[in-house]
């Protein structure tokens, strides 16, 4: 179970990033995953559900899977995330 506020900002950021990768991997496809998995990991459940309520998600429920797909405000959050690290360097 994830305890702290850094935890759950850290996992959701990963979320993102992977999905931001996903995307540009696979030509805008949807990620597709088990909703009974997302079941048995609750935080990675409510992370989910975070992104999707502040936009930079998109979920939909079909059956037992979940599509998910990044919006463009979460491409513009890794983006700016990415060239603000670059930037420090």
């Amino acid at each position: 179970m994830i305890e702290t506020i850094e935890e759950r900002i850290a996992l959701r950021e990963k979320i993102l990033f992977d999905l931001y990768d996903y995307h540009f991997t696979n030509i805008g496809s949807e990620y597709r995953t088990n909703s009974d998995e997302l079941k048995k990991a609750p935080g990675e459940n409510l992370a989910y559900d975070y992104l999707d309520q502040k936009g930079l998600i998109k979920v939909k429920r079909l059956n037992q899977s979940l599509l998910i797909k990044i919006t463009a405000q979460g491409i513009d959050f890794c983006e700016t995330k990415i060239f603000k690290e670059i930037q420090r360097v």
